[in-house]
Formats: C-alpha cells, structure tokens, sequence
C-alpha cells in the first residue's frame, strides 16, 4: 500500500513538470510570435509603413497583373511565379524593412517563409493584397468626399485654399524631379499656374467679404502621397495618379457650395474649377497609359 502511495506521487510530480514545461515552451512561442517581424498587416498600417519611407517595397504579383497598376510606382517587381524567386529575394539585404504584396494576399503570405528561410528579420505582408487595398483606398476617398459633400462660401475657401496648395507644392516638386514628358511638364505648370492665382483670389475675397484674413486652421487631411523619395518617371506616375483624386475633391466641393453661392465671382471661380479639372482628370488618365 505504501509502494502505491509513492507512485502516485511520483506520477503526480511527472505530470505537474510536464505540464510546466509545456507551459513556458508555449509561452515562449507565442512570445516569439508577437514579436516577430515577418508579419501580415491590414491596409491602414501598409499605408503608414510605406509613408514612413523606411522600407523598400516589392509587388510580387506577374507583369499583366501589374501593367494594370501598382501600389507604389517604385515597388520592386519580382514574379513570385518565376523560377528564380527565391535566388532574387536571396540579392536584396537581409537586413534591410520590405512591405510584400500580391493581389489578395496568398502569395505574399507564402513568400514570408522564402524570407524567412534566407535570413529576412523585417518583411510585412499586405492582408488581403492590392484587391483589399483599392477598397480601403475607395473607402477612404469616399469619406474625404462626403466631408465635402456641402459647404458654404467661407467653409468652401477655408477647404480650397489648403486643397489647392497642396496641389501646387506636389506639383511643383514633381516639376523638380520628374516632368519626364513635355505633356506632363505643361500639365504641372498650367496647375501651378491656374491654382497659385485661384488662391491669391480667394484670400482677397476672405478679407472682403468676411472683414478678416484668411488663417489655416491647420484641419486640412493631405491627398497626396509623401513624393520626397521618388524621382523621374517613378514621380510623374505617382503624381498623376493622386492628381486625379485629388482633383475629383476639387470638383465635389465646388459643386457642393453651389446652392449656397452669394457672389458672382464664387460662380465663376466653381464653374472654371469643375470644367478644368474634369479636363485635366481625362488628360491625366491619358498620360498614364503613356508613361
């Protein structure tokens, strides 16, 4: 009886370091993946990582796929279907950020284990890939539409003003680095032109119609994404493709002050900013294709 006593508690005192050894081993693990930095990311986050300019990142979805548009114009482009995948991700340097994407999310997903397998320590994949982020994209688009959906005069040049100079300040930086076409050229000189005196104007009538001048309230959400880091046709691709949503707010609030319009040169103001840039929106889309 005394013998039996003895080997439950043996078999007792197994079971409990089992169990504890188990225990750490788990919370090890879940340590090791929380703070893993091969990791998925929601588009938002993909967003803020690209914006921060600290990772190079790679679309790795098939040249048709792509000839249909990318994230970013500077993306890397390496076919995750290509023989030699593994041997181009195994040139980059280990130990630099990259930001994964593919067009729902599968082959990206796959390729964390080819960087982990060669050594990468910082790569973030797209959850959902380029079909998650256009809806997020759209998505954000319409909630920056319908905060313009009606305003008045004054709300109007309070939203305008700051709209049209981040027009002209990418504008201008894109006339810096890239204008790597005549067309493009003249189109980035007609908006810095057009826009530079649309503001002057609007400021004038603030102070006279409103007995005050005009000051930022410092509210304005930018359109535009950072171009610091981007040159040449890489700048002009990606100032147009902002430019066109850009200028579509543009036309959404001109149209939204329209029934509360008191003064002429507002009307005109509207009716040359919807007829402008709804031009410069279908001369836009062509140059992409040309590009």
């Amino acid at each position: 009886m005394k013998l039996f006593k003895y080997v439950i508690l043996i078999l007792i005192g197994i079971i409990l370091i089992i169990f504890l050894i188990n225990n750490k081993t788990q919370k090890k693990s879940f340590s090791v993946i929380q703070d893993s930095t091969l990791a998925t990311v929601d588009s938002k986050n993909f967003e803020q990582y690209i914006n921060s300019g600290e990772y190079t990142v790679i679309d790795i979805r098939t040249p048709e796929e792509i000839a249909l548009g990318k994230i970013t114009a500077n993306a890397l482009e390496i076919n995750f279907y290509d023989d030699t995948f593994k041997q181009q991700i195994a040139e980059l340097n280990p130990d630099d950020k990259y930001l994964v994407y593919c067009r729902s999310g599968n082959r990206s997903n796959k390729s964390l284990g080819v960087f982990s397998g060669l050594g990468f320590s910082n790569v973030r994949e797209l959850d959902g890939g380029i079909v998650a982020w256009d809806e997020y994209q759209s998505t954000k688009k319409e909630d920056d539409m319908n905060l313009m959906s009606e305003l008045t005069e004054q709300e109007f040049i309070k939203k305008m003003i700051p709209h049209h100079e981040e027009a002209i300040a990418t504008a201008q930086e894109t006339l810096e680095r890239g204008a790597t076409t005549q067309e493009v050229k003249t189109l980035l000189q007609n908006i810095i032109e057009a826009q530079t005196s649309e503001v002057a104007d609007m400021k004038s009538w603030y102070q006279d119609w409103y007995g005050t001048p005009y000051i930022d309230n410092g509210k304005y959400q930018p359109m535009m994404r950072d171009l610091e880091n981007l040159s040449g046709v890489d700048i002009d691709r990606a100032f147009l493709e902002d430019m066109i949503h850009h200028h579509m707010g543009a036309i959404m609030m001109a149209n939204g002050v329209q029934k509360y319009i008191e003064h002429d040169e507002m009307r005109e103001l509207t009716k040359n900013i919807r007829i402008t840039q709804t031009e410069e929106i279908t001369e836009m889309r062509q140059l992409l294709r040309e590009i």
